[in-house]
């Protein structure tokens, strides 16, 4: 496959940020909740209950958690030195409120995977996020929320949809969008390319 821009989600992409959660809380609030529990992207019904308030406010009083607690997704970090040892550009595109920022450079000093640009995306008034595909020129996104591979693909470019219990059960991906359930299969996707694009609806591709 020719050297391609790629974009990567951090949270549950590289970072694996619903593991570090259940660790966390199971520790200081005696839960025992597994990432496979958690089959929402809404957190809060799996943990509020355990710690008590909202589980976004309890974050930001704890977002050391970033920096310190979270550790990469198996495979990632060696993953993305050989996608950028083939060629490829590596872009990492997350959507973080201004109080993660420091916590998220610490974890990159951290754990230095081998990117080539880091693209914060601004949160929106309400609790929303910048689209993606609004935030990045990559040919391809790797992400694990449905949501943002479907703005990927209406804006024309493919994605790599990466399966975590919170989307395993929407099924078969849009058209344009691909399932990938590792870092070994994302990098078989790159290096041997098993997987032949298919060709976007016209009702999705950009104008």
């Amino acid at each position: 496959m020719e050297p391609m821009h790629i974009a990567l989600d951090l949270d549950d992409v590289v970072l694996d940020f619903v593991a570090g959660i259940c660790e966390v809380v199971n520790r200081d609030f005696g839960a025992n909740v597994q990432p496979n529990d958690v089959t929402d992207w809404n957190f809060g019904q799996f943990i509020d209950q355990y710690i008590g308030r909202d589980w976004w406010l309890w974050l930001e009083d704890h977002a050391w958690l970033w920096g310190e607690k979270f550790k990469p997704v198996p495979g990632a970090i060696g993953g993305i030195e050989k996608l950028r040892r083939a060629g490829h550009y590596i872009e990492i595109v997350t959507a973080k409120p201004t109080w993660a920022e420091d916590a998220l450079w610490t974890w990159l000093a951290r754990y230095k995977p081998r990117v080539h640009r880091l693209t914060i995306v601004p949160l929106v008034e309400g609790g929303g996020t910048t689209p993606k595909s609004k935030s990045s020129d990559a040919d391809i996104l790797v992400d694990d929320r449905w949501e943002n591979c479907e703005e990927w693909v209406v804006d024309g470019r493919p994605a790599l949809l990466y399966t975590r219990p919170h989307n395993a059960q929407r099924g078969v991906p849009p058209t344009g969008v691909v399932r990938v359930h590792s870092w070994k299969h994302i990098l078989n996707v790159f290096e041997n390319n098993w997987i032949e694009w298919p060709d976007l609806s016209p009702s999705l591709a950009k104008e």
